[in-house]
């Protein structure tokens, strides 16, 4: 009996130490090309903007690094997190409105060719910028009897520029 329990945890630790080795190949975890992330404008500087899904361990198996020495973004050391160094904007005035980078994971220990992982983060609105209307004021004429939102299509409403 003793024996077959030996056995049966010999073989547990084979297969850990199998998916180990699987684990550290620098791959993505959910088999793809890239990473994609969102991030909004108006996050704060130091935020972690995701976690690459890359199969390892940073603080054991593999080391992250970015090819782009002048990027907004950064990898927080020993760990898989992508944090903001510089500001976003959607506009691209204060800031890049969309970030392109290529993450180098190496596998320590080994002489496995090092994989170029095309990280993608594009960044999302908010509603900072006050609207400018060129030629205002307006007048639209729009019947008293019109239901809540109901959509007139634009030719049926007459808008006259005043002076």
């Amino acid at each position: 009996m003793w024996k077959i329990i030996a056995f049966i945890i010999f073989g547990l630790c084979l297969v850990k130490a199998q998916i180990h080795l699987i684990d550290s190949r620098c791959y993505l975890a959910e088999g793809g090309s890239a990473e994609n992330f969102l991030a909004s404008e108006d996050v704060a500087v130091g935020s972690v903007l995701g976690t690459l899904g890359i199969n390892g361990d940073p603080k054991t198996d593999i080391s992250l690094s970015l090819r782009e020495k002048d990027s907004p973004v950064t990898i927080a050391p020993l760990s898989k997190n992508i944090i903001l160094s510089k500001p976003l904007d959607k506009e691209g005035v204060e800031g890049p409105a969309s970030v392109y980078v290529n993450v180098i994971c190496d596998r320590r220990m080994s002489n496995d060719p090092s994989f170029l992982i095309p990280v993608n983060i594009r960044v999302t609105d908010v509603n900072d910028n006050s609207p400018t209307w060129i030629g205002a004021p307006y007048i639209v004429n729009i019947s008293e009897v019109t239901i809540i939102g109901t959509r007139q299509p634009m030719t049926t409403i007459l808008v006259v520029k005043t002076s």
